[in-house]
């Protein structure tokens, strides 16, 4: 519903800024109509687009980092029938992603087995999770690794 609001705000944004161009020898009412247009839907977009940054982003729809192999989940969320929502680390990029799979009961079942699984001191991983065979692989694509040790304190 977000998304469908910003194409059409975009949509509508356009057409307020060609109908000021065009309308630039017309009468003022008409140019303050489509300069009103366009100020709204500057106003729809901006808000719709701040509303979208804090939703989770489907996993599928992952551009940029495509190519990534592991990454590390550091939280998980299930909600049944609903989705699964990650919140994860890829290297290379300093701030954590928020993802959402489509519910599938092998995969929550896999994903919770792997972090009961992990030993104190391990972390979670996804192999490959942009892959887009995620649901298709008959081993778990959620795996526990031992984590480097920290440095020792310099005093």
């Amino acid at each position: 519903m977000i998304y469908l609001s910003v194409i059409l705000g975009t949509c509508a944004l356009f057409i307020g800024l060609l109908m000021y161009i065009v309308c630039r020898k017309q009468p003022p009412f008409l140019r303050s109509v489509g300069l009103f247009l366009f100020a709204l839907c500057l106003a729809i977009i901006y808000g719709f687009s701040i509303e979208m940054l804090s939703h989770p982003k489907p996993i599928e729809m992952e551009l940029f980092y495509s190519d990534v192999g592991d990454v590390k989940i550091l939280d998980f969320f299930l909600k049944e029938d609903v989705g699964i929502y990650l919140w994860v680390t890829i290297p290379g990029v300093p701030a954590p992603r928020y993802y959402f799979l489509p519910w599938d009961m092998q995969t929550a079942q896999r994903l919770t087995s792997s972090s009961n699984q992990g030993e104190p001191g391990s972390v979670l991983v996804v192999v490959d999770p942009f892959r887009g065979d995620l649901y298709d692989q008959t081993e778990s694509p959620f795996q526990n690794r031992s984590q480097r040790p920290h440095p020792p304190k310099v005093h």
